[in-house]
């Protein structure tokens, strides 16, 4: 299974990103003016301290580094037209370097605690997306990497298909042997995918005993080898408890026109065609 990293905060959408750096901008403007004026009782240097909190509230770790470099930036350019005669900022050195070590004090406690608030949310992630008993991705995380690999393969014309596989007569196991040896071959099928497949490609369970394989950049030939290569590895693997265990595949690959529902459907209806054939079959459409 292909382990990329989602981002570690939910990508905002155009709006609210460009209403993000327009509230940073007039921060930044507002932070300016009191700088060079002194605000109330010339407490305004101070005022500072509050950006790192904003910056990287609206922005998250990275861009909220590049956001307070900004305000340094613009901040000694007020400073360099201070020292050139060219404002009259009414602050001691004392309290300009006062001001300088709360700033900084505040930047590393805010970027301390957005560190840790964005390690948590990617492990949360991670957690959701993993399907709990065979360690492959579930399927809302298949759902939503396929919506991303169609748009690609849409994009730049690339190939892409996906496999779609049912382990046979698996409602019989589970009845002759129980739930428990029903669990453990599930298990050690996802085993043998994860050994089968490419670090390029993706794979996760579609639901009960059906799984799924994503495979970018990959034509339908290239699927097909795949999956009679994964099949002759679980006919030939020896199940504890169970003995031989088959599966019938469906497979497909992307067309020009396809979005996510007919491109499931097309490989659902290859599945449904192989296990009405016989089972242990590989059906392609």
């Amino acid at each position: 299974m292909r382990t990329r990293s989602a981002p570690s905060r939910l990508r905002l959408n155009p709006y609210k990103r460009l209403v993000g750096s327009l509230v940073l901008v007039l921060m930044i403007v507002l932070l300016s003016f009191l700088l060079a004026t002194g605000g109330f009782e010339n407490t305004g240097i101070f005022w500072f301290s509050t950006f790192p909190l904003l910056a990287f509230f609206l922005k998250g770790k990275k861009e909220g580094l590049v956001w307070i470099f900004l305000l340094i930036l613009v901040e000694f350019i007020v400073l360099l037209l201070y020292h050139r005669g060219f404002l009259s900022i009414p602050y001691s050195s004392e309290t300009i370097r006062q001001a300088f070590f709360s700033f900084v004090i505040v930047c590393i406690l805010a970027f301390s605690y957005e560190y840790i608030r964005e390690l948590q949310a990617n492990q949360l992630k991670k957690v959701a997306a993993i399907d709990k008993l065979t360690k492959a991705y579930n399927r809302s995380k298949i759902a939503e990497v396929l919506e991303h690999e169609i748009e690609m393969a849409r994009r730049y014309k690339i190939d892409l298909s996906l496999i779609m596989f049912d382990l046979d007569h698996f409602k019989e196991i589970n009845d002759s042997y129980g739930h428990q040896v029903g669990d453990s071959v599930l298990e050690k099928v996802a085993d043998i995918i994860r050994a089968t497949i490419r670090k390029t490609d993706y794979f996760g369970r579609w639901g009960g005993e059906e799984f799924v394989m994503l495979l970018p950049q990959t034509n339908l030939e290239g699927a097909k080898i795949l999956a009679k290569r994964t099949a002759g590895s679980i006919e030939n693997c020896k199940f504890d408890g169970v003995g031989k265990v088959t599966a019938s595949f469906g497979l497909t690959e992307f067309r020009s026109g396809d979005d996510i529902d007919k491109l499931i459907k097309r490989v659902d209806d290859a599945l449904y065609k192989a296990k009405n054939s016989g089972r242990n079959l590989i059906v392609e459409l």
